[in-house]
């Protein structure tokens, strides 16, 4: 019979799981569209900032 700190347990590994899981797929996406606008400068020749490419 599981009491409700094992469900609790269980619960919590799956909620840190999730958010480890987006947390990779936004830096995954981060990287590939400031790769992007990386090319796009370099075909251009205009300069590169990470933090304009990030829209800071």
């Amino acid at each position: 019979m599981c009491t409700l700190k094992d469900k609790l347990v269980e619960c919590g590994a799956c909620v840190a799981a999730v958010i480890l899981v987006l947390a990779v797929c936004y830096g995954l996406s981060w990287i590939v569209t400031c790769g992007v606008i990386k090319l796009i400068t370099m075909c251009f020749g205009l300069t590169f900032k990470w933090s304009i490419a990030t829209g800071k």
